[in-house]
């Protein structure tokens, strides 16, 4: 087979050495380096038939033997031709250049007389036109034409033909016949070996599996040795050797044995790649035919070889596409593709990919294109994962923006024709496009100060008429390059704005089209990525969009996708955005509600969005939130860490660190000592605002410092600011965090320690094995609470201190439900003797409104006007004499749609008044920034205090819907219960704030059980009823309003304004 292959290229064949001789001759006589015999024959000649007239016809006589002429002439004649002939004196003789010599100037002949002057004449006519026409034969050279008044003069030289010696010519013969020779012996590499390889075989033994494979491994042997000759040839010596691609090619274009038939194809075309790779230039060859210009032999010479270099890649580009066959679509098409074509034809796709990827700006560069842009949706995924990589990195590392630009047409057009029903990999290329990055003015600054340090060097490195000239010079090529390098730049720049209008039409077409096609996590991932360069005009209404998406519960979008819609939100918002009338507290609620739903997964790439979101809604816009919302997500990231691996653990942690570092006032979370604060935390509670995260503490920093990595130990234990004794060695630890660490950011330490690889970054060592304490005290099961029974036996645990007990019971009934009586008994029994913990402290000092107890009131006069400030206990506690501290206070009635008033029963936990039935809410407005200002600063408490009892969203409690209608002045003490008997005396001195809300519905209510008992909405005629069935519990404020003023506002609910009385105080 390997035979007739070679017989049918024609370089089976030997031929002579006298042929070859005669090959060499011609080739080297057209070269002009040898010159030619010529005729050696004469031909007739037409003569004159005025000047030789026809001679009268001569009788034939018989031809005389040499010997007969010989001795017809004298001994003198004989000897004088043979002295001419030796000597060439003849003209006739003077022609054949036997010695190769230069000949001497030729000297006029006298004619002779007689007969022989007419030969003469003819012979030297003879000659003389031979001459001309030799001359004329010479190969001549065009010169630059000269222009006269008469026309155009042509001018043209005689080009000199290089005689050489026999034995310079000889020489050149056999020097060139062993080029030959040598050439066709490394052509004939392959025949002796195929020849040699069909010797050994045997085809009267049967060949065994084992002996098959040996012989194809030797085949593949000398394949891959022939191959890799052919490319290093033309790696070393490029000029001379580009003879070898074709060879190259040759692997691709005819068909190998059966033996080879993928693999010699496969290690041909993976080889052009990187012969290619390595040869082409990073500019377009640009092929100007001239064909009226004579070009330098170096110039022709450096043309014809880009040529043959551009024909060869363009040969092998065509043979990749024609190997793609088995993996194009094609319609109609039913039969599969062997596997062998398909394993080709990723090969083809891989040289393909990488071709464009280095050189990018080379010829073909569209071409190669508008072939891999639909490879992007293909189905088999080593196929789209190839080019996707390949073209992410085109699009990245492109600077002039062609390439781009080209690109995401092809992906507008194949998305459009689609329909959208296309692979992610067609969208999510287009997230690596320089548009962020590109920066005209910069690129331009960095030009010019490359120009002033190339003009430093020049100045030094030359002389000073040097520099004169070069002055000159660049005064008259300013303009022209100062035009051409700005025409470049607009050109840069009107390719980069072109395709940033083609990528985000993209995006709006898949938001519009197809918000639940596979598009929409790259969509969404590439609008927070390029938010800044939308036009302003549509922030608005791709904000809408996105709460749309979020809202949709008829195609409800997944986790990521809403977390990327979040992060896109905040992304328009963080640049021009800022100045827009955009509310984004609707959307920080969402961000709070979803970062408890992210779950632990081998990637964890929902975590890594919320990361980012994080570190640029919350970290960023600190300054701009509320104290309530900084404490809630603080909060909720260290839940958040417990419930991740150890990378998304530490990416929790950094944000937790940076926020307790830019703002003090969240280390009160660091302290165990729940007191401060007011009411209690509700992690249920979806807004930020209203989970009162205030009031609680970190705890989970207490479990991440005996985590499983060591670097959470030390993050943990770095933001806690104290030591720890470690567990397995004894050793104490302060926590410090090295430098390198403590600057990488969350995302950077998520990446940095990621799991995905199985390992861990620092390796860990086994955990420790604790060994079991023996009880001190031993705690029976009557205590029904099993949550309380386990904290019991810790607590018994500790060692014994005369207020260790009273504290550690504190907060334990601050964080679990209050314990029954029987229970309550049961702790003071186990408690050693010298404890002054009492059975009135557990049931009437409330641990929760025990926390509210040092907020600050805000102190008044008579007339309402501010003197000074104290605290709740203060305000509240009577003194010996009966008197209370007045202070101000606020009351609001809430209505429904339907006109009900909604009333609560007071927890039986509040300090005073507890279990009665009140109105809506009521509270007091603090010493604080905000709730100072009179009617303004009521509302403003109100809202929160909404939040806190009643769990309202802040939008429906929002101070603009609440209506002032007047001031009540009143003074009532507290009724004392059955825990109070031996307690303190509470009272109440208030001038309260009224305050109307409609709209406010039972959908909207999540009760807090410390404060509130119980809710009801009562209709206008049934208050009187309510009134006179819970007569002996109700607050007095609230009998007071309701049996005097409250139905005249009932009445009045749809005009107000007629019952307002401003600033008008109503004592009771």
């Amino acid at each position: 087979m390997a035979k007739a292959s070679k017989k049918g290229k024609g370089r089976g064949h030997k031929i002579s050495k006298v042929k070859r001789t005669n090959q060499i001759k011609t080739k080297l006589m057209k070269q002009g380096k040898l010159k030619g015999k010529g005729n050696r024959h004469m031909s007739t000649i037409c003569r004159n038939p005025k000047k030789n007239p026809p001679k009268p016809e001569v009788p034939p006589v018989e031809e005389a033997s040499d010997d007969d002429m010989q001795d017809m002439m004298d001994k003198d004649d004989i000897q004088f031709l043979k002295d001419s002939s030796a000597a060439r004196s003849y003209k006739i003789l003077k022609r054949f250049n036997f010695n190769g010599r230069e000949e001497g100037p030729r000297r006029k002949k006298t004619k002779a007389a007689g007969e022989d002057s007419d030969d003469e004449e003819m012979e030297e006519k003879y000659e003389e036109q031979r001459q001309d026409d030799s001359e004329n034969l010479k190969p001549q050279r065009e010169l630059l034409p000269i222009k006269t008044k008469d026309g155009i003069i042509r001018r043209t030289t005689t080009e000199p033909v290089i005689k050489l010696k026999p034995e310079k010519v000889v020489q050149l013969i056999e020097n060139a016949g062993k080029l030959e020779e040598k050439e066709e012996e490394e052509d004939d590499i392959d025949l002796g070996l195929e020849e040699a390889a069909d010797s050994k075989l045997d085809l009267s033994q049967p060949l065994t599996m084992a002996k098959m494979l040996a012989l194809r491994h030797e085949q593949v042997s000398k394949y891959r040795l022939r191959i890799g000759c052919l490319a290093s040839g033309v790696l070393e010596d490029p000029v001379n050797k580009l003879g070898n691609l074709k060879h190259l090619l040759s692997f691709l274009k005819d068909k190998q044995p059966t033996e080879v038939a993928l693999t010699a194809p496969r290690l041909a075309a993976i080889s052009l790649m990187e012969v290619f790779k390595d040869l082409l230039p990073e500019y377009q060859i640009k092929n100007v035919e001239e064909p009226n210009v004579k070009l330098k032999k170096e110039t022709l010479k450096l043309r014809t070889e880009e040529n043959m270099l551009l024909s060869s890649y363009k040969n092998f580009l065509t043979h990749l596409e024609k190997l793609l066959g088995p993996i194009l679509k094609r319609r109609g098409q039913k039969n599969q593709a062997s596997p062998p074509g398909v394993r080709l034809a990723i090969v083809a796709v891989e040289c393909m990919s990488q071709l464009l990827e280095a050189r990018p700006y080379f010829n073909f560069s569209f071409n190669l294109v508008r072939l891999l842009v639909p490879f992007l949706n293909h189905s088999m995924l080593p196929v789209r994962s190839t080019v996707a990589k390949s073209i992410s990195q085109v699009l990245k590392d492109d600077k002039k923006g062609e390439v781009s630009f080209e690109i995401v047409k092809r992906i507008n057009a194949l998305v459009r024709s689609k329909k959208h029903a296309v692979r992610p990999e067609c969208v999510s290329v287009l997230l690596t496009l320089r548009i962020k990055d590109v920066n005209l003015d910069k690129e331009k600054e960095i030009e010019k100060k490359h120009k002033k340090l190339s003009k430093k060097e020049r100045f030094l490195s030359s002389s000073k008429r040097d520099r004169k000239r070069a002055k000159r010079w660049e005064e008259l090529n300013k303009e022209l390059l100062e035009t051409k390098a700005e025409e470049n730049r607009h050109t840069k720049q009107r390719h980069f704005t072109e395709v940033t209008k083609l990528v985000f039409t993209i995006f709006f077409r898949v938001l519009k089209s197809a918000p639940t096609s596979a598009l929409l996590t790259a969509t969404l991932e590439g609008l927070a990525k390029f938010a800044h360069c939308i036009n302003v005009e549509f922030y608005s209404d791709l904000v809408n969009v996105l709460e749309g998406l979020l809202k949709d519960e008829d195609n409800k979008i997944s986790l990521r996708h809403q977390l990327l819609c979040i992060k896109t939100v905040f992304a328009i918002l963080s640049g021009h955005g800022e100045f827009l009338t955009i509310d984004p507290m609707r959307f920080y609620a969402q961000l709070y509600r979803n970062l408890m739903k992210i779950f632990i997964g081998r990637k964890q790439e929902d975590l890594k969005v919320a990361l980012e979101i994080m570190n640029d809604a919350v970290m960023r816009k600190r300054k701009s939130l509320s104290q309530q919302r900084l404490f809630a997500f603080t909060k909720r990231l260290c839940t958040v860490a417990l419930q991740q691996q150890h990378n998304g653990a530490l990416g929790c942690l950094q944000l937790v660190k940076s926020l307790i570092e830019f703002s003090r006032s969240l280390d009160t979370l660091l302290e165990p000592d729940p007191s401060v604060g007011q009411g209690v935390y509700m992690p249920l509670v979806d807004d930020p605002e209203y989970c009162n995260a205030k009031n609680t503490a970190v705890y989970e920093l207490l479990i991440l410092r005996d985590h499983y990595h060591p670097l959470v130990r030390d993050y943990a234990r770095h933001i806690l600011k104290r030591p720890n004794i470690e567990q397995e060695t004894g050793e104490i630890v302060s926590g410090v965090l090295p430098q390198s660490i403590e600057k990488m950011s969350a995302t950077e330490l998520f990446d940095e320690y990621s799991p995905a690889d199985v390992q861990f970054n620092p390796a860990t060592t086994a955990p420790f094995h604790f060994k079991p304490k023996q009880r001190v005290f031993f705690v029976p099961s009557k205590v029904k609470n099993v949550k309380l029974r386990y904290l019991l036996e810790d607590i018994l645990d500790e060692e014994e201190s005369s207020e260790g007990p009273m504290r550690v019971i504190g907060k334990l009934v601050s964080t679990l439900l209050r314990p029954s009586e029987r229970d309550a008994r049961f702790i003071l029994s186990t408690l050693p003797a010298r404890s002054r913990f009492t059975m009135a402290d557990v049931k009437v000092l409330d641990p929760l409104q025990e926390s509210s107890m040092d907020e600050e009131c805000i102190l008044v006069d008579d007339n309402d006007k501010i003197v000074g400030s104290a605290s709740k206990r203060a305000c509240h506690l009577v003194k010996p004499d009966g008197s209370l501290l007045l202070h101000r206070a606020f009351s609001v009635f809430a209505f429904n749609a339907q006109g009900q008033l909604l009333v609560q029963k007071r927890s039986q936990f509040k300090v005073t008044f507890p279990s009665m039935w009140a109105n809506t809410c009521c509270s007091h407005p603090l010493n604080v920034p905000g709730e100072v200002d009179g009617e303004a600063g009521a509302k403003v408490a109100a809202k929160r205090r909404l939040g806190l009892e009643l769990g309202v969203p802040g939008q429906v409690a929002n101070p603009a819907r609440m209506h002032f209608l007047t001031k009540v002045h009143y003074k009532a003490n507290s009724p004392r219960t059955q825990q109070q008997l031996q307690g303190p005396l509470w009272g109440e001195h208030e001038i309260d704030y009224i305050l109307i809300l409609r709209g406010l519905e039972e959908s909207h209510l999540l009760p807090n059980k410390n404060e509130v008992a119980e809710t009801r909405f009562i209709k206008r005629a049934e208050l009187t009823d309510f009134l006179q069935q819970h007569k002996e519990s109700l607050t007095p404020w609230f009998s007071l309003i309701a049996h005097t003023l409250l139905p005249v506002w009932w009445d009045h609910l749809d005009n107000l304004q007629s019952v307002e009385q401003g600033n008008s105080i109503r004592r009771f």
